[in-house]
């Protein structure tokens, strides 16, 4: 999930016209089939079964504007206990944003049904684009499963900037008020005998307060770019690839989630932000803007819900005056911006396969490598972040680790060392306490977020998130951190 957002839901205009994504040279399966001693790919663990715990992940931009953001945070709460789901929820008028852990995937899929008919006329079970995710089978149930339940008021489903320092102090005064009203609710429901609900904090606090959009690019009147399903996904960049026509993939994660996994596609290069949080991408974007000039750009994420902003904003933004080269000169507009559908869950629902297969049975993976041809290929490399108690998703898109240790380069892609994500064992930043990724073997040499001397007995050297562990990329001009890198053609 993302940070809460901040301006009035895009208005939608007729003129708008989505840019076609380029066609593949010929047409390719539906997706990967069992062939030649292959591991089954879908039906083995495309999704949990009815009865088996599971996580759910979704979001979704409604029809029309929630009449009441109170009224369905009310009945979302309802809804959650009466299936005894717990996770966190973020809704805005303009739709809603959760994750939801629950020991039976029936009660996610009731879930989802009973919401997608309380959000009325013209929403589908498909725009609530619904991700069910299996758990790890190296940690426990338990430790999987959220332990509360979280459901709150946002601006928008999903933010892209932050508010200024005045933007902020207004809202603080509002959630003054807000408190002071709360507490006068409380103390008249006391004096009336305790018939009265007292009103949640999540139900009276005002909502967050609407920031500027950076560089004054307006988001009035752009859409969304279209979506891409992982077939067509493949389908299109592999046919560039081959054609030679340019096209680059943005990668619109934060630098702790690319590391453990990101799209290697052969022939097209995959643009890393490296950004400390999803704010910061704006500002990544308009400094970077030559290298999208002219190139067919792939937006992906965790789920799909970033993309939406980022995509709307990219447009927009090569549509203003500040698409330019060192202020002067006006650039090329990308030919074409487009993004994952269902983002790198679905993706990996589709061409990835079970962690604990691929280290059971490396030769047949190698052996479906090898059968499932160029275009039916998993070109997502590593491990899927996520966003809850399993910290990666267990459908993997390769054997060997993408990350690797800050300090010393050895492959690695284990942030918690072993441990369960909830024993809170994780290696952060000093100064910003974003997840660093430390081997086994580094990890007793440093010092991380939360260490002190005592805890160690020795003075040891300080951890930090940048190159090497010696700094924070969250000081200075984080836009530098940008690393661009490229597939290699098998």
């Amino acid at each position: 999930m993302d940070s809460t957002s901040n301006s009035e839901p895009t208005t939608m205009v007729a003129e708008a016209v989505a840019p076609t994504p380029p066609k593949a040279a010929a047409a390719a399966p539906s997706g990967p089939t069992e062939d030649n001693g292959s591991l089954p790919i879908h039906d083995e663990k495309s999704t949990p079964g009815a009865d088996e715990p599971s996580i759910l992940l979704y979001y979704c931009y409604t029809p029309h504007p929630l009449p009441s953001v109170p009224s369905h945070i009310a009945f979302q709460r309802e809804l959650c206990l009466s299936l005894g789901l717990n996770g966190r929820i973020r809704v805005s008028s303009e739709g809603i944003n959760g994750v939801l852990s629950s020991y039976k995937q029936s009660d996610l899929e009731d879930y989802v049904r009973r919401v997608v008919g309380n959000l009325g006329d013209g929403m589908t079970e498909d725009e609530f684009d619904a991700k069910y995710c299996h758990l790890r089978k190296d940690i426990g149930v338990e430790e999987q499963m959220f332990d509360a339940l979280s459901v709150k008021s946002t601006r928008e489903v999903v933010s892209l900037w932050e508010p200024g320092a005045e933007e902020q102090r207004s809202a603080a005064r509002a959630r003054a008020k807000a408190l002071r009203r709360r507490r006068r609710n409380e103390k008249m429901a006391d004096k009336e005998g305790g018939n009265t609900a007292k009103v949640t904090q999540s139900h009276c606090c005002s909502l967050p307060v609407v920031p500027s959009p950076p560089n004054g690019v307006d988001l009035g009147g752009y859409i969304p770019a279209p979506h891409l399903s992982p077939q067509e996904w493949n389908d299109s960049l592999l046919s560039l690839a081959i054609s030679g026509e340019e096209a680059i993939l943005i990668d619109a994660r934060n630098v702790y989630e690319s590391r453990v996994g990101h799209f290697r596609v052969p022939g097209v290069p995959t643009l890393l932000t490296n950004t400390r949080k999803y704010s910061s991408l704006p500002t990544v974007l308009e400094a970077h803007k030559s290298e999208l000039a002219g190139k067919h750009v792939f937006m992906y994420c965790t789920g799909g819900v970033r993309c939406e902003r980022a995509s709307t904003y990219l447009q927009a933004l090569s549509d203003g005056d500040g698409w330019s080269e060192g202020g002067k000169e006006r650039i090329e507009k990308p030919k074409g911006v487009y993004q994952l559908k269902g983002g790198i869950q679905r993706y990996l629902a589709t061409f990835g396969l079970p962690e604990d297969c691929v280290k059971e049975q490396k030769y047949e993976l190698e052996l479906y490598q090898q059968s499932s041809g160029f275009v039916n290929q998993c070109l997502y490399k590593g491990k899927n972040f996520v966003f809850d108690q399993r910290r990666t998703d267990p459908i993997i898109g390769g054997l060997q680790p993408v990350g690797q240790c800050l300090l010393c380069k050895k492959p690695w892609d284990d942030y918690d060392n072993g441990h369960s994500p909830k024993q809170n064992r994780e290696a952060r930043c000093r100064r910003c306490r974003i997840l660093v990724l430390v081997c086994d073997e580094c990890r007793g040499k440093i010092r991380t977020w939360g260490e002190n001397n005592d805890d160690k007995g020795d003075n040891l050297p300080e951890l930090f998130c940048g190159p090497g562990g010696e700094s924070c990329i969250d000081e200075g001009n984080f836009a530098d951190a940008v690393e661009i890198i490229k597939g290699r053609l098998p």
